[in-house]
């Protein structure tokens, strides 16, 4: 019984003991593991900051190759930002541009909607004085043609009037 007792004991002593270490490895497991993650979870935290648009660097807690990483990241993070800002300030230069541009396409269509206008009023302008020598010798040629009872004097007149008109019309499309 002594023996079996002591062995009772032993078997006891070797469970908790057992149950200690089993305790402590687990333990020692978390930290290991949060020491291990910790840089990594960073380095994720600054990448969704860098889309963001929110980075700030992370700061470096080891020499080994997360180290290294996050060193590379942070450099890596710099330069785009870099480049994200020309890319911005050449974005807004051409934005100016093309508003600049706008306005002036702008004010060349007003221009060209008033010479179109000035276009219009001139055509219509030129059609009037064209036609008013035209009806000036239609009526006088038609009133030649139909009136056989006209005297020389009065043929002549109205003759000299078509004349005319036809001298009018000749320095209106001269001066057109």
């Amino acid at each position: 019984d002594e023996a079996y007792a002591s062995v009772h004991e032993l078997g006891k002593l070797m469970v908790t003991i057992s149950v200690l270490s089993v305790i402590g490895l687990v333990f020692l497991a978390i930290i290991i593991s949060k020491r291990l993650t910790e840089p990594i979870k960073s380095l994720e935290l600054g990448a969704q900051d860098l889309v963001s648009g929110n980075f700030k660097p992370i700061q470096v807690s080891s020499k080994n190759e997360i180290g290294s990483l996050t060193e590379i990241f942070n450099q890596t993070a710099s330069e785009l930002l870099f480049i994200r800002k020309k890319l911005e300030d050449r974005i807004e230069l051409a934005n100016k541009d093309l508003e600049k541009k706008n306005r002036e396409l702008i004010k060349a269509n007003d221009d060209l909607k008033k010479l179109d206008e000035m276009k219009s009023e001139f055509i219509s302008l030129v059609s009037h004085e064209l036609k008013t020598p035209l009806s000036t010798m239609k009526v006088s040629a038609e009133y030649l043609e139909s009136d056989d009872t006209i005297g020389p004097g009065e043929r002549r007149e109205m003759l000299r009037i078509i004349i005319r008109n036809i001298d009018r019309q000749t320095r209106m499309i001269n001066d057109i």
